[in-house]
């Protein structure tokens, strides 16, 4: 490679990744993970951030087993709506937002709520239990997928609301929630 076309090649690499870091600065973020921030884009007023854990170094490993987490966050709790397709009562049974689907969604046999919104501190929590098949008919495997939603007021009578999005395996549930708190 000549030293122009590595010249070239620099310059553009961090450009891209300055676009992602401007267009959310000033967003809340996670902290004290391993996830790092993949793309940034906005929908109907809400920035949505996702975020990736380590690709899993096994050549086995599947979707299944790479951590995904998306984020968003706007001033206007109508605009989260929006974003997320949560039309439904608030606290009436639901599938998790359309932020993010459940990795190969077309091997899923069934998903089956999990009852009722759940509180989480400021926290409003629904969770979907999506099932895979197999080919004997015999039970598959489980993830559990959580869409966790907060709105806050503030005193000038603004709003701003935040949605944090996951599809992980029931015992990791635990590091949802630390997610959560780990969410400014």
């Amino acid at each position: 490679m000549s030293a122009l076309a590595l010249l070239l090649l620099l310059q553009f690499q961090p450009a891209a990744a300055d676009e992602v870091a401007t267009h959310c600065a000033g967003r809340p973020s996670i902290s004290g993970t391993d996830l790092l921030l993949a793309s940034c884009r906005t929908k109907g007023g809400m920035a949505i951030e996702r975020n990736l854990g380590p690709k899993p170094s096994s050549p086995y490993a599947t979707a299944l087993d790479q951590r995904e987490l998306v984020v968003a966050h706007g001033s206007a709790p109508a605009d989260a709506k929006a974003a997320t397709a949560d039309d439904a009562d608030p606290h009436a049974a639901r599938a998790p937002s359309r932020l993010l689907a459940p990795p190969l969604e077309d091997q899923i046999s069934r998903r089956t709520s999990a009852g009722t919104a759940r509180r989480y501190g400021h926290w409003r929590v629904s969770t979907l239990r999506v099932e895979y098949g197999v080919q004997d008919a015999s039970p598959g495997f489980f993830l559990s997928c959580a869409t966790a939603t907060r709105t806050s007021e503030k005193r000038t009578a603004a709003k701003a609301a935040t949605i944090v999005a996951e599809c992980f395996a029931p015992q990791e549930h635990p590091r949802f929630y630390k997610t959560l708190d780990s969410t400014r």
